[in-house]
């Protein structure tokens, strides 16, 4: 990274181009010119162009990500003394920069890709300190060693809301290969990490799945989806988002689906393509040979996945289906039955993630529309192998090893996901210098000091997992005034979140242990149309206000007030543009547009409703000053309109 005017090399590259300059103008004052041009173009910075990123398993990259730019014209090689005076010059000053770069490198800074490899033992954080402060630490490379031992520790830091475990342990699955790990050898295993408050997650509870990586040589993903859990971790006590998401979530996330691949900086899992290996357009004879798909289609069976993100490296977007040589190439074939909700989600997610540098926004769409089509794909097999018989998703694949017969049969209900394909850089593995800062992880819409490519992914993450299913909040519970006598105005803060838009609100107010849909003895005005993000960030609280009626009060009632919300109406609207390809089939979309939807798989189950409400805040009505409460529930549960 010293090409980059922010990198603590720069300075010493600068000394040794200077050195460079210098030798060779004494010996040649007209070269001195043309040199100067040549290193100003070398040291240039253009984003690497690729007809084909995801597809092609060869990188035009070095190992840092930089393009290569080939000198042209002028030979500075021959036989003269001038030109072997040139000769040493370019010797002379190469050595300079190499050796005071290496003298000027700042203790602790982050390792390229090879060099992890040979340090697979190092920890970023060996005594146990806080990961995330406003010191606005820089993130770096996180090698498969320095994951499994994050991993341990966390699990011992969080017992009640982590679970570790690997698909070896878990499936009784082969490894590929050896890695190391603090110095020891052991099976390069697939870890998995499953985050939620064991107390509060129940069989309902949302699922959201996250892949660090299917190609080991595309590094992003592994790191942020780390730095994501750790994050989330760390913050469960002090910050109520964090702690929404792990009371009301279960986040199933696997760093390193290829770990081989991963430990070895290398595409392929021992030769073969873990993204072409899925029970989805592709012969029976050419899926689920690698450990990654087999880890990947195992957790597919064994969870209720909504919604999933699997990051890659290569190009810069954030993708959805269809991506199969069956539904290529036109509109008419690539728009799916969610088309309208996947456009919705990945709206949102982009302006929260924010643009970075030169690359700007992650750009969004169907993948047979801004890349091509392949076979085997993961990201159609996790939308549509249990309800899409064309592109055979029941195939019984041959799977190595004697993964075969029966492991790819599937029932209605496991591949309902939407599933994104995040291309994090042009760069495969991109400099250390622009992976970000900490301090800068959590801003919506980006564009800050020290943002970079880890916390702008910890954002894709985030949003991900508060999108997959709504929720609505009461924020002013502590300044709602405290006498509640008949005509009392009160105004109520709220605020939603899980969702594009809020299509209505209504304010309820039910006497305690009232039936459900009984009349609310307070009138309101309801909102309409609500817009949940504004420019990458989530609009503030909406204020209503309430009046106490009359009829049927008396002193001593309690009244319970809650806000119910309907939201993302047009997912499943039958005026949305994809409407001649049927319902919607995505849990996602289901889940809040169809109240009759029903899904259930090994004791999971997704239960469609239109209304979610908030917590109820209780008044007791009294001629003195009355008292407000909080009663929180585990999940939401299905509301009548009121």
């Amino acid at each position: 990274d010293a090409g980059n005017i922010g990198s603590p090399h720069f300075p010493a590259l600068v000394l040794g181009v200077k050195a460079f300059a210098k030798c060779t103008a004494r010996v040649e004052p007209e070269r001195h010119i043309w040199l100067s041009a040549m290193v100003s173009t070398e040291m240039r910075e253009t984003p690497m162009q690729s007809s084909n990123p995801r597809r092609s398993s060869e990188s035009f990259a070095d190992e840092e990500g930089a393009p290569r730019e080939h000198i042209h014209g002028g030979r500075i090689c021959g036989l003269t003394r001038t030109k072997c005076a040139l000769i040493l010059g370019a010797v002379i000053g190469i050595t300079v920069g190499i050796t005071m770069a290496a003298v000027l490198k700042p203790s602790g800074a982050s390792l390229g890709s090879d060099e992890k490899a040979k340090a697979d033992g190092a920890s970023n954080n060996p005594n146990g300190e806080s990961y995330y402060t406003e010191s606005g630490n820089s993130f770096g490379y996180l090698s498969y060693g320095d994951i499994v031992l994050r991993l341990r520790q966390l699990q011992e830091q969080y017992p009640k809301l982590l679970e570790v475990y690997t698909t070896q342990q878990r499936f009784n699955l082969r490894s590929a290969g050896e890695c190391e790990v603090a110095g020891q050898k052991q099976p390069c295993y697939v870890y998995v990490m499953r985050l939620g408050n064991q107390a509060k997650i129940s069989a309902s509870t949302p699922e959201v799945f996250l892949s660090g990586e299917l190609h080991g040589n595309e590094r992003i993903g592994p790191t942020a989806t780390v730095e994501f859990a750790t994050l989330l971790l760390n913050m469960y006590k002090s910050d109520a988002w964090a702690r929404r998401l792990l009371d009301t979530r279960v986040i199933t996330v696997v760093p390193t689906a290829n770990a081989i691949g991963y430990y070895s900086n290398t595409r392929e899992e021992l030769g073969i393509d873990p993204n072409r290996d899925f029970a989805w357009d592709q012969s029976a004879s050419q899926c689920m040979q690698t450990v990654a798909a087999q880890s990947i289609n195992e957790l597919w069976k064994a969870n209720l996945f909504q919604l999933s993100a699997t990051f890659h490296g290569g190009d810069h977007m954030i993708s959805y289906p269809w991506g199969d040589n069956i539904h290529c190439c036109t509109p008419d074939k690539y728009t799916s039955a969610d088309n309208t909700g996947m456009a919705a989600l990945t709206e949102v997610m982009r302006d929260f993630v924010g643009k970075f540098d030169s690359d700007g926004n992650y750009q969004i769409g169907p993948l047979n529309k801004i890349i091509y089509p392949v076979a085997g794909g993961m990201e159609d097999w996790a939308y549509a192998a249990s309800w899409d018989p064309t592109g055979q998703g029941n195939v019984n694949c041959n799977g190595a090893y004697g993964y075969g017969p029966g492991k790819t049969a599937y029932n209605n209900a496991t591949h309902r996901a939407i599933n994104l394909l995040v291309e994090t850089a042009f760069a495969k593995t991109p400099r250390s210098s622009t992976l970000g800062k900490e301090k800068t992880v959590l801003h919506g819409g980006g564009g800050h000091s020290g943002d970079g490519h880890i916390p702008r992914n910890v954002r894709l993450c985030w949003i991900l997992a508060d999108m997959v299913q709504p929720w609505v909040h009461i924020t002013n519970l502590d300044t709602i005034p405290t006498h509640a006598t008949v005509g009392t105005e009160v105004e109520v803060l709220w605020e939603a979140g899980g969702a594009v838009v809020v299509n209505e609100a209504r304010v309820e107010c039910l006497k305690h242990g009232a039936a459900p849909g009984s009349p609310s003895v307070c009138t309101a005005t309801p909102t309409f149309n609500h817009k949940v993000w504004m420019g990458g960030k989530r609009a503030g609280p909406i204020a209503t206000k309430l009046v106490l009626d009359g009829a049927g009060l008396a002193n001593g009632d309690v009244i319970e007030i809650r806000v119910h919300v309907r939201v993302d109406e047009a997912f499943g609207s039958s005026s949305r543009a994809e409407v001649a390809k049927g319902l919607p089939q995505s849990h996602f979309v289901r889940a809040r547009t169809d109240p009759s939807y029903m899904a259930s798989n090994n004791g999971q189950s997704v239960r469609g409703q239109v209304w979610w409400e908030t917590e109820e805040a209780t008044l007791h009505v009294t001629g003195r000053r009355s008292r407000v409460t909080l009663s929180p529930r585990a999940s939401p549960a299905p509301a009548p309109a009121p």
